[in-house]
């Protein structure tokens, strides 16, 4: 079933190579605003961390022991707040710009566990291995043992015919 409003769209393999091209330039213009609109944002954010926060976020955070002068000090402190404060995602952004990504650090360990099992899974498999192999080993030696030798193997090796005749 189609999505609602897809019912007038054209496939780009139905378009004129013309159109196609015509689509992939304005696709890459666009993207190139785009990419420098975020450029922009970015480096502006940048310049604004750094700048003196306002009176009354200073005034706030210094009401929780926190001296505050610069709009980055202050998101930190946000942050440290709420991580303090239980807020699951305070403490994961805490611990990601600390470097300290424990999501990560319990897949690696995770896997580390995973590997040991699947070490002592092998072992224990060779172990019945050995078992086995040892269990067949014992049990030909016990045949070969239980077996009396009465000569009749010597005697096949030789002439049957002389061994066996009625004198």
């Amino acid at each position: 079933m189609a999505h609602k409003g897809t019912d007038n769209l054209i496939p780009i393999t139905s378009r004129s190579s013309e159109e196609t091209r015509e689509m992939g330039k304005k696709g890459g213009k666009k993207s190139g605003e785009v990419r420098r609109a975020k450029a922009t944002f970015r480096e502006s954010l940048k310049l604004m961390m750094d700048e003196t926060a306002p009176e009354k976020i200073r005034a706030a955070f210094d009401k929780n022991g926190y001296d505050v002068t610069t709009h980055r000090e202050a998101i930190t402190a946000a942050i440290l707040m709420g991580a303090m404060q239980g807020n699951p995602k305070m403490v994961d952004k805490a611990l990601e710009l600390l470097g300290e990504d424990y999501k990560m650090k319990a897949r690696v360990d995770e896997v580390k566990i995973q590997k040991k099992r699947l070490k002592m899974e092998q072992d224990k498999v060779a172990i019945e291995q050995a078992k086995a192999e040892a269990w067949m080993e014992a049990l030909k030696n016990q045949q070969e043992a239980e077996m009396e030798d009465d000569g009749f193997m010597d005697a096949l090796k030789g002439t049957a015919k002389d061994d066996w005749t009625d004198d």
